[in-house]
């Protein structure tokens, strides 16, 4: 992306590229930043997991602590790739363009089950509250 920015003329004519331009370059940061976070947060949700002994299951407020993690990471995610399409303009959704494919097949992947984000929520609001209902054994 950050030869994309260097190379492509911007809407501005008073930027060259968009590589001149203070808010593509803020957008650029930002979107790197949140790629950033959400992996460093998937780090950290694989090494709890990693942490557990085979047979081991996990406390519901761990599990559901988890989740939250994994879908707040999901929407960190989704969020810097409409930031590095909006930055890249419509010819992001090119069919050639390699942009497009992660775009797509990340917007199919994260909404696979395990990233229903009302569910993961709600079993959390239930823990949070104390309330005599089981949550959901997904993690």
């Amino acid at each position: 992306m950050v030869d994309v920015l260097a190379e492509r003329t911007s809407p501005n004519p008073s930027h060259p590229t968009l590589a001149d331009s203070p808010g593509a370059r803020r957008k650029l940061a930002v979107a790197a930043h949140k790629m950033d976070t959400a992996e460093r947060r998937m780090l950290g949700i694989a090494a709890a997991v990693d942490a557990t002994q085979p047979g081991e299951v996990l406390a519901a407020e761990e599990r559901a602590r988890l989740r939250m993690d994994l879908i707040t990471e999901m929407r960190e995610s989704r969020s810097a790739l409409e930031d590095l399409l909006d930055l890249h303009g419509s010819t992001g959704l090119d069919s050639s363009n390699p942009l497009q494919r992660y775009w797509r097949d990340f917007a199919v992947g994260s909404r696979h089950v395990q990233f229903t984000s009302h569910v993961v929520e709600e079993d959390y609001g239930v823990l949070l509250l104390g309330i005599d209902e089981a949550p959901s054994e997904m993690l």
